[in-house]
């Protein structure tokens, strides 16, 4: 496919695998096995192994390969982990109230993220002096964080708005 780059990692079937995890963990919502697990981390190990060290270049992912669907099989064993047995911890004060208010705000998050990644190569062109990669990196995650958070919170109010117009509430 002849699809630019930056077009091409904002389209959702980039995210497919993603979501068709995440929906078969809810509907399950059951121990799913060992087996399946150590298969899923086989899969993704094998893939990040011999493209990130035996550079070899991919026939299926051309674009964004380091993040394409197959490295999510790498991390869908850690996620499970954190989902199923992690749904009773519980981090007590600001650290946890942090914690929960970024997962809430999570799609807002991406959403920034989105955006943004769009328009930081155009950012750091305007800007005359040179800024090193690690202040890059802080910049960025420190505006999609702080963007998505405060998206989350006025789509929040909006949404409170809208159904006391609509006297849902």
């Amino acid at each position: 496919f002849n699809i630019d780059v930056q077009i091409y990692r904002l389209l959702i079937f980039r995210y497919l695998t993603e979501i068709a995890f995440g929906c078969y963990i809810y509907i399950n919502n059951k121990k799913i096995s060992k087996r399946k697990l150590l298969f899923s981390l086989a899969i993704g190990g094998c893939y990040l192994l011999i493209y990130s060290y035996f550079k070899v270049e991919p026939k299926l992912f051309t674009y964004w390969t380091d993040t394409s669907m197959m490295v999510a099989f790498w991390i869908f064993p850690f996620l499970y982990f954190i989902l199923f047995y992690g749904k009773n911890w519980k981090i007590n004060g600001i650290i946890g109230d942090t914690v929960s208010l970024c997962g809430k705000s999570s799609y807002h998050i991406f959403c920034t993220q989105m955006i943004w990644f769009t328009i930081a190569p155009f950012f750091y062109k305007i800007i005359s002096f040179q800024i090193s990669a690690w202040c890059k990196t802080g910049i960025s995650a420190s505006i999609c964080f702080i963007f998505g958070i405060f998206f989350y919170m006025l789509d929040d109010i909006v949404q409170k708005f809208i159904y006391a117009k609509m006297k849902l509430i």
